[in-house]
């Protein structure tokens, strides 16, 4: 995939080895990982201090165990991993072994202080907008639209608001309902308790959904900053099928990500950035490491990082943290 631009360009030349921390999924045994290193020899490759980052295998899709993470320094030009990115991903894909190999810069564990991530189809597993649409049996409806808007087909605020429309009348229990019962992806809570709790990372939530899901989880987490899309009600507790305020679009999320990182004074390249739709495109450009996760053809095209079986959790060994830093780091 392509690596954001010119910023990332930059970083890739001057800086020659690569950390590639592979996920090896189900039932991924040595002879798949004999298979990788082939890959990464023919393209003039090599490969150093392979380590063990997670031994137990953390649960994945259908709760199978994997043989775990591992991590190994891949040394050679940046073009060379980058290709061998792309036929490890598609040697992968052919044999349809779920694994994620991802090819990442070593900057080093505790460099990143910033993780923004999107809500919908990445720290939840459901569209709350097409579960609140189910309400109002209008869910097929609206998820056709959800669908087309995430994969980029069409505009993210025209899509927003015709889906918004047919919420009118819909009583603000279902919200709250929805609210005490957000479904939470695998690795989510691992990954959000050790960010802040154990990295003392501060973490933002930019979606395209609303603000009472995205304040549950920042009230549930202890996030510090969260943003979505205002549902207006009226006096009788009933939604008037209307957005108030500046729709949170992909380039909304981009500028919200500036604005918080400034705010923090952390640098861009300290940000890691996570989500899966066309609108977290800009956001997860903009990142020092930008992840797309379980992502969106789209958005797996255009992320220079990709996680497709692995929980949400991996992000902590793509920063570069094993399962062993994770415990041993104090807790504050």
């Amino acid at each position: 995939g392509s690596h954001g631009g010119a910023a990332h360009t930059s970083t890739w030349g001057a800086e020659p080895e690569h950390t590639s921390t592979w996920g090896a999924g189900m039932g991924i045994g040595e002879a798949e990982m004999l298979k990788v290193m082939e890959v990464l020899r023919k393209q003039g490759l090599t490969v150093q201090n392979e380590r063990v980052m997670s031994s137990s295998g953390i649960r994945r899709v259908l709760e199978l165990n994997g043989s775990g993470f591992r991590e190994a320094r891949v040394v050679g030009k940046s073009r060379a991993a980058q290709e061998a990115c792309k036929l490890t991903h598609d040697m992968v894909a052919a044999n349809l072994k779920p694994m994620d190999i991802c090819f990442v810069n070593p900057l080093g564990a505790r460099k990143y202080k910033l993780l923004v991530a999107d809500m919908d189809s990445t720290l939840i597993t459901i569209e709350c907008i097409d579960e609140l649409a189910a309400s109002m049996n209008v869910k097929d409806r609206v998820a056709k639209i959800t669908e087309s808007a995430m994969r980029g087909e069409i505009d993210f605020n025209e899509a927003l608001r015709q889906r918004v429309a047919l919420l009118k009348g819909m009583p603000y229990s279902v919200v709250e309902n929805l609210c005490r019962n957000l479904p939470l992806t695998e690795g989510t809570e691992r990954l959000l308790t050790a960010a802040i709790k154990r990295l003392g990372m501060k973490v933002a939530v930019l979606s395209g959904g609303f603000t009472p899901m995205v304040n549950t989880l920042k009230e549930r987490f202890g996030l510090q900053y969260a943003f979505a899309n205002d549902l207006v009600f009226d006096s009788s507790g009933l939604c008037t099928g209307e957005i108030k305020g500046e729709i949170v679009n992909g380039a909304r999320k981009a500028t919200l990500l500036q604005e918080v990182a400034q705010r923090e004074g952390i640098p861009l390249d300290q940000v890691l950035a996570v989500g899966d739709g066309a609108n977290d495109i800009p956001m997860i450009s903009l990142a020092g490491l930008g992840v797309a996760f379980r992502a969106k053809p789209l958005t797996r095209a255009k992320a220079p990082v990709c996680v497709c079986w692995s929980g949400l959790d991996a992000l902590l060994y793509l920063m570069g943290f094993s399962d062993a830093d994770i415990e041993g780091l104090s807790k504050l």
